[in-house]
């Protein structure tokens, strides 16, 4: 069973991630520079609460450390990316020193025993490690071809996982390669998990990886989200979802949610 959670109003957001009390939450933000973006939190049946509040720009992703702090990417035009701790259970938003060295950084995973944040831009070339303190290291990253929209998340093991899709022929197509890959930040190996090509041009993705080591690929324009285990067998999970889905997240009891323009939804998992 499926339904809508709550209403989008028409927006849509790339950064949603389970809490540490197993709620959804998700960055949002208003049209216009002065318009404060705001990480929210938003229960089992549908109540909101704003957890984060005064942030300005586009929230681009957000992830919890194991200990319940929470960090969040924004990008503000004309101003850049920043990056932001919140400790556990909440509090102000304190800008992490020196990441806007590193240049876009889009996308954040959490290393689930040392809680040091990994960040990295969309085109890929790096990512970068950090503490609520500042950075800690840069490490290179290869990948089969040049890629242009990189998505990380970690699995409880450890591992660094991406999503990512070749850079050269993202917006003109006949074909454009989507992988979900395995990442070795220590011995710089990459080890493609799953593949799926898109016959045509314009692609846009996302993935998560939950409690049990599953990735969950949500793929655009196919409007799908595929489940995929460690070893590259994917099965899909969900087709013809509404326009544009943007993120997913899986919480503790299996359920998925995703977001898009038409709001943020709940997938029940079968009991």
């Amino acid at each position: 069973a499926s339904g809508i959670l709550v209403s989008n109003q028409g927006a849509n957001t790339m950064a949603a991630d389970i809490g540490p009390d197993d709620a959804l939450y998700v960055g949002t933000w208003g049209c216009g520079t002065e318009i404060p973006a705001q990480v929210v939190r938003i229960t089992d049946d549908g109540r909101q609460s704003i957890y984060v509040d005064g942030l300005r720009g586009q929230v681009r992703d957000l992830a919890f450390a194991p200990d319940g702090g929470l960090f969040i990417a924004v990008h503000l035009a004309g101003w850049g990316n920043r990056l932001y701790y919140v400790p556990p259970g909440g509090g102000d938003a304190a800008e992490i020193p020196d990441a806007g060295k590193y240049g876009g950084t889009n996308t954040l995973a959490v290393h689930p025993s040392s809680g040091h944040l990994f960040a990295a831009a969309h085109g890929g070339a790096s990512v970068a490690e950090f503490t609520p303190d500042g950075p800690v290291s840069e490490h290179p990253l290869w990948f089969p071809k040049e890629v242009w929209d990189l998505i990380i998340d970690t699995a409880p093991d450890g591992t660094l996982y991406a999503y990512a899709s070749e850079a050269a022929r993202a917006q003109t197509g006949p074909v454009v390669e989507r992988w979900l890959l395995r990442l070795d930040i220590e011995s710089e190996a990459t080890e493609i998990v799953a593949q799926f090509d898109r016959q045509g041009c314009c692609v846009m993705g996302n993935m998560c990886v939950d409690a049990q080591g599953t990735l969950w690929w949500l793929i655009n324009p196919e409007f799908r989200i595929y489940r995929v285990e460690p070893d590259g067998t994917m099965k899909l999970f969900a087709r013809n979802l509404p326009i544009d889905p943007g993120a997913v997240a899986v919480d503790s009891q299996g359920d998925v949610y995703f977001t898009s323009p038409s709001g943020i939804y709940r997938i029940y998992r079968e009991s």
